[in-house]
């Protein structure tokens, strides 16, 4: 894979074609994505507020995070470009940003309990902080702390 750029999201495409980016791919059977629930404006506030990142290769987006405060709400990856370390920059690129803000003290996430998100995670450090058997969702933690 060529060189992989995780941008903030300005101008390279429109707020309804991320939308429809994270629809595409983060199809989970059975369940909408979070951005299902997500309307155009509260994108734009996230995006003022620069919450979202793109994965850009060859001037093309091939994966996305969108954070709420000290929460993943969306990660998500073109599925041909999965297992080569875009999800991974993404995350660490989230990370090394709650970092500098020393009011951070843990990022978090949730996922499905049939999905392999829950690995991914776990391999990046993540911990279960709970879970969430109503819901069918592990809520993951993981500790930020300063490399200082």
């Amino acid at each position: 894979m060529k060189t992989v750029k995780i941008e903030l999201f300005k101008s390279q495409c429109t707020i309804r074609e991320l939308w429809e980016f994270t629809e595409d791919n983060l199809h989970i059977k059975g369940c909408p994505s979070p951005m299902y629930w997500t309307t155009e404006r509260e994108i734009e506030a996230l995006k003022q507020k620069k919450n979202i990142f793109l994965a850009i290769s060859n001037g093309v987006m091939i994966g996305c995070i969108i954070v709420k405060g000290s929460n993943i709400e969306t990660l998500c990856v073109k599925k041909r470009h999965r297992r080569k370390g875009v999800g991974e920059s993404l995350v660490k690129h989230v990370e090394s940003i709650m970092k500098a803000d020393k009011r951070r003290k843990n990022l978090y996430v949730s996922s499905f309990y049939p999905f392999k998100a829950k690995g991914f995670y776990e391999r990046m450090g993540f911990e279960i902080d709970a879970d969430d058997k109503f819901e069918r969702t592990w809520h993951l933690k993981k500790g930020l702390k300063n490399d200082c």
